[in-house]
Order: structure tokens, then C-alpha cells, then sequence
């Protein structure tokens, strides 16, 4: 348990800039006082993780450039890395993605909606989400 009220310190794994936008501008207007990192691809994820794992939140996407993110963390995994509270927000509605992250250990998968107010339901529910197992 933590005696943080919000993740603070967020790690945001995702290359599509409008995503990125709609990311921060809820967190934002959710009124969540968060230091968000962002790193467009998977070998920069992967080197960000690797030297970094005192992330409260990383939001990863999984569709990356050079490294998926389920590859991120598999390499993670098998180099022992502590992986930070990850959750995965996506365009994927694949059942075989989900089935993959749950094999990972990646026990919230969301799939990316497509206005802003339903962006902002979907990180208020990962902030609720991330609150309730700290």
C-alpha cells in the first residue's frame, strides 16, 4: 500500500500522437496531478524500463515501432527486471491479444475508444483501478 492518492509518476508507452494527446489532456481534466513520461517505441520503452522500474502506472500500448509491447515485456521478464503496475490500452480487440497479456501477467487490457469523453471514462476507470490495489 502506498499513501499516494494518484499514480504520479506515469510512464506512457504509446506512438500515435493523437493518443498521446487524448492521454494527457483527461489525465488533465481529470484533474490528477501526474508526471507523465512518454516514449514512442518499443526499444525505447525497453531501455526507459530497464533503467527506470519506479514508475507507479505504465500505460503500454502494444502496436509499437521495432519491439512490441508484449515483447517489451517478455524481454523484461526473462532478464528478471521488476516490471511497474502495467496496464495495456490498445486498438487491438483481438482475443488473442488479450489472452497474450493475461499469459504476461498484464491483468487490465483496454481497448483505445474512439471520442474523448469515452477516452476520459477509460483513464478515470485505470486511475480507480490503479487506486484500488493501493
Amino acid at each position: 500500500m502506498t499513501n499516494k492518492e494518484f499514480p504520479t509518476k506515469i510512464l506512457l508507452i504509446e506512438d500515435a500522437e493523437p493518443d498521446i494527446i487524448l492521454f494527457r489532456r483527461a489525465i488533465r481534466s481529470l484533474g490528477y496531478p501526474a508526471d507523465i513520461k512518454e516514449v514512442r517505441d518499443g526499444m525505447q520503452a525497453l531501455q526507459e524500463l530497464r533503467n527506470n522500474s519506479n514508475y507507479d502506472l505504465v500505460v503500454l500500448d502494444i502496436n509499437l515501432p521495432r519491439l512490441s509491447g508484449f515483447d517489451v515485456i517478455q524481454e523484461l521478464k526473462s532478464e528478471g527486471k521488476t516490471i511497474p503496475n502495467t496496464v495495456v490500452l490498445t486498438s487491438s480487440d483481438l482475443e488473442e491479444d488479450r489472452m497474450t497479456a493475461e499469459k504476461l501477467g498484464l491483468k487490465r487490457y483496454y481497448q483505445k475508444p474512439m471520442s474523448f469523453s469515452k477516452f476520459k471514462d477509460l483513464v478515470k476507470e485505470m486511475i480507480q483501478n490503479w487506486q484500488a490495489k493501493n
